[in-house]
């Protein structure tokens, strides 16, 4: 099989030669990257419907602030660094459990969403800073729907900012709605504060 392949494409790449076309060189470069996730381990982990029952009420105290999350914090990729060369057969070894799925997907771009890459508190703050919803706004209004490839990467615009930014062209509704209630909930913050402060019957 491998030998078929490796004719294949030496037939290719002779006849490419042929008629004067420069096949493209590429090679994929990664750099200090690293895969962090939040999960269960032990028997908690196991799909069932006991834990999922248990999983289910959990998310709910946890979104009350009356429990905190039970999950443990996993590295499962630490900082590796390398480059995968053109016209090389690249052997990736390790034994089960030592993230080589993990690390095929990142290369592709294909992580799973669950993966929690960004720490909570980091989100939380990002979806109450009124700056990130204007970037999204513009973003995804101006790019979200544009169906031109991006040559270094090999996707469409709208697929771009929706695999690497998230940015959806159809959220921009209500990205439109919170940007306008921003000043309006600092106005009437800024009223009440007026109101209760009342400087001027010092």
């Amino acid at each position: 099989m491998a030998e078929t392949s490796f004719r294949a494409s030496s037939l290719r790449a002779s006849s490419a030669s042929l008629v004067g076309i420069e096949l493209p060189i590429l090679e994929v470069r990664y750099e200090d990257l690293k895969v962090e996730a939040e999960a269960h381990v032990g028997s908690r982990a196991l799909p069932s419907f006991k834990n999922f029952s248990i999983g289910m009420v959990e998310g709910l105290l946890q979104t009350l602030h009356l429990r905190s999350s039970q999950k443990k914090h996993l590295d499962i990729l630490q900082g590796i660094s390398g480059i995968v060369q053109h016209s090389r057969l690249t052997l990736l070894l390790g034994p089960p459990g030592s993230g080589k799925t993990t690390f095929l997907l990142a290369l592709a771009g294909r992580l799973d969403k669950e993966l929690e890459l960004i720490p909570i508190w980091w989100r939380w703050y990002y979806w109450l800073c009124p700056l990130a919803w204007t970037l999204y706004g513009m973003f995804a209004s101006q790019y979200g729907d544009k169906e031109e490839m991006v040559v270094d990467v090999g996707q469409t615009v709208k697929q771009f900012l929706e695999d690497y930014y998230g940015y959806k062209h159809n959220f921009v509704g209500v990205v439109a709605v919170v940007s306008l209630a921003f000043p309006v909930m600092f106005a009437l913050i800024f009223a009440i504060a007026i109101k209760i402060l009342n400087f001027q019957n010092r």
